[in-house]
């Protein structure tokens, strides 16, 4: 439903006034206001949270994002158990009264996680993780984005922070970032494989990340959902193909949200244009994590440093495998055995629609291919499926699941982290 919402304020003593929001140029459209009948489907020890966002930490010549308490209050009626503040290392390490000069106390940083701390502190059953999206050189030399999560000791990155002209030089690699990481952090490419508008690419030297960048080892995933499409089927592959590797990653999914709640609203040309439209919105897509024992930020840590998530913009698929001697495995697991039970519940509601296909690949690591094990495109009910089968002779490898929904022509998605076995 639309809501107009009136605000009055005054600016040096002159009254004024604006409706939805006071940015030139946009349109003060009506908020648009979802009332769900339903709660987010999912399945019990499944917990949502928004992967990527920026608070008011987060704040300089054109980005600004919204305060770490009111974040939490919307994210809890959104459905959501967590989020993650991952505000850019060159905001973090400014000054708190002028963006365009260095902090060396890092009061920002400080004061992050000292509101952080005291925020999880009240039991609530809500996680706020700590983090940031660090700048780093990729194997051109060239700035992308990184999310660290967890990570007490900060690490700089300002080469695209556009601070200083003519300095876009990567401050540290992806490799210096990652031996620097805290055992207990998690690290994540943010939107890898996200082509940077042409300016960006010129003036702050931004890239996106490639084969080699992803080789490093104590990367965990890759955020390949950033909030649209744009880059998600790139990513998809680029992660297929680690995993068909050998490699052991994830995916996640969050929205890169800079205060954007209800539509996308954000500096377009500098000083001259504004951009509009409803990608990009906190919660909008989310990561589901894993987490059979009390919500915590260890425990949250632990199970998305193990991959136990799926990723998702509205259905839910709880991929759960049992082998044959009674062993219980979900995305970021590990069997053995080449017989192997599956039970898997596919959910939707009305606000995503009715399930439309459900797949399971099987990936090979001999072949290094990946084969269609399970297709299922008719359903006896329209927004719950359960599907049991035993498969035998297996080979050593992994399997990953996706759901689709459709709802007046739109499709929605989930896909699983994968479930290795005899490896």
């Amino acid at each position: 439903m639309p809501l107009d919402v009136t605000i009055q304020y005054s600016v040096n003593g002159v009254a004024k006034q604006a409706r939805n929001d006071n940015y030139a140029r946009t349109s003060h459209a009506p908020l648009e206001v979802v009332v769900a009948s339903q709660a987010l489907p999912k399945t019990a020890g499944w917990h949502f949270g928004e992967f990527h966002c920026h608070t008011s930490f987060t704040d300089d010549q054109v980005e600004f994002g919204a305060p770490l308490a009111a974040t939490r209050q919307l994210a809890r009626v959104m459905g959501l158990n967590f989020f993650c503040a991952t505000d850019h290392s060159y905001d973090l390490d400014d000054d708190p009264h002028n963006y365009l000069k260095k902090d060396p106390l890092l009061r920002k940083w400080q004061a992050l996680w000292q509101e952080v701390g005291a925020l999880n502190a009240d039991n609530s059953g809500f996680v706020i993780v700590p983090g940031e999206e660090v700048s780093a050189g990729n194997h051109k030399n060239r700035n992308v984005h990184f999310l660290i999560l967890n990570n007490p000791t900060f690490l700089p990155g300002d080469g695209d922070g556009a601070e200083r002209w003519f300095r876009t030089r990567p401050t540290a690699s992806i490799e210096s970032v990652l031996q620097r990481s805290n055992s207990n952090s998690a690290a994540f490419a943010a939107h890898p494989l996200i082509s940077p508008p042409l300016l960006e690419r010129m003036l702050v030297r931004r890239g996106k990340w490639e084969a080699p960048d992803f080789e490093h080892p104590g990367l965990h995933g890759l955020q390949i959902w950033n909030g649209s499409d744009a880059g998600f089927e790139e990513g998809k592959r680029a992660w297929i193909n680690l995993l068909l590797n050998g490699r052991r990653i994830f995916i996640s999914a969050g929205n890169d949200a800079h205060g954007n709640f209800n539509r996308y609203r954000q500096i377009g040309f500098p000083f001259l244009t504004m951009q509009e439209n409803h990608h990009q919105v906190f919660g909008r897509v989310r990561t589901a994590v894993f987490v059979d024992q009390q919500l915590t930020l260890d425990s949250l840590l632990m199970a998305i440093r193990n991959g136990r998530m799926v990723v998702t913009d509205g259905p839910f698929l709880d991929l759960r495998i049992i082998s044959h001697d009674g062993q219980t495995g979900r995305p970021g697991d590990t069997l053995s055995g080449q017989t192997l039970q599956f039970d898997c519940v596919c959910q939707s509601s009305a606000e995503f629609g009715e399930l439309q296909s459900f797949k399971i690949y099987a990936g090979c690591f001999k072949t290094k291919e990946e084969s269609l094990l399970r297709n299922i495109e008719a359903f006896p009910a329209p927004f719950l499926h359960k599907d049991s089968f035993v498969e035998a002779k297996l080979q050593p490898g992994y399997v990953r699941a996706e759901l689709y929904t459709e709802r007046d022509g739109q499709r929605f998605k989930c896909l699983t982290n994968p479930v290795w076995f005899n490896i």
